[in-house]
């Protein structure tokens, strides 16, 4: 049992002290990089989902509706793009999870399409991102 709790509380503290990068790109005729950060800290604070829980703390339903929004803020021309899919990924501890939903340029392009995968926490909040303009 404190083998148990100690190394839940090393686990903890390895979480707090990391951070979970995605990093998604929209490259082509877009012209920009988009970061997605959650610190461990952050995804702390979200709500967990237990493995002998039959629901989730957030729909997906609702997830696609926030990462829908922020997506809209982000790009312009979003009407030529498309949900492609919603994603849960665990975060590491079996506890907490994440949303990444992913929106595709729907026009012409060449080769493989632009793309961009929106995160969303359990606790609703979608990850601001940090934009860099390529060169």
């Amino acid at each position: 049992m404190r083998t148990a709790l100690l190394s839940l509380l090393c686990f903890a503290a390895t979480l707090h002290a990391d951070v979970f990068t995605f990093r998604r790109v929209i490259s082509g005729t877009i012209g920009k990089t988009f970061y997605f950060e959650v610190t461990g800290e952050g995804l702390l604070k979200t709500p967990i989902w237990k493995a002998d829980a039959d629901s989730l703390p957030l729909a997906p339903r609702k997830a696609d509706q926030l990462a829908t929004e922020k997506f809209r803020q982000l790009i312009s021309d979003a009407a030529e793009w498309k949900r492609e899919r919603i994603t849960l990924e665990d975060a590491g501890d079996g506890l907490h999870w994440i949303y990444i939903v992913r929106f595709t340029y729907a026009g012409i392009s060449v080769g493989l399409p632009p793309f961009l995968d929106v995160v969303v926490l359990m606790d609703g909040t979608v990850v601001e991102p940090k934009v860099r303009e390529n060169k």
